[in-house]
């Protein structure tokens, strides 16, 4: 796990509802309060995050980070499924590449807002 990778998991186990295995190599998996769930590539050098489809009311700041909207009915990362399911097929997600730790805190202190 890289550096900031790593400082990225930190911050979210601070700030959101860990869920899922914790032990799985290639995701760490979060919910807000609100039960909106997140979740962060473990084995990426850089800062890649799945979240709900909440692109349409991200910052304008935000919105260019984002780097694929999946429909429903796209394939996605299988472990997605049994750790944070509402991110997983059968549900659209955003995922994001954030190209500092800053903006990964700041849209997460949003996405934890909502």
């Amino acid at each position: 796990m890289s550096q900031i990778v790593q400082q990225a998991e930190q911050h979210l186990t601070a700030e959101l509802i860990s869920i899922g295995n914790p032990d799985i190599l290639y995701l760490r998996c979060f919910r807000t309060g609100a039960r909106r769930e997140l979740a962060l590539s473990r084995t990426a050098q850089q800062l890649y995050l799945w979240s709900e489809p909440v692109w349409e009311r991200a910052n304008p700041t935000h919105q260019g980070m984002r780097k694929r909207r999946y429909a429903a009915e796209d394939p996605r990362i299988h472990t997605l499924e049994a750790n944070a399911p509402r991110l997983y097929a059968g549900h659209a997600a955003d995922y994001w590449q954030f190209p500092t730790l800053g903006d990964l805190q700041t849209f997460v202190a949003w996405y934890k807002a909502l």
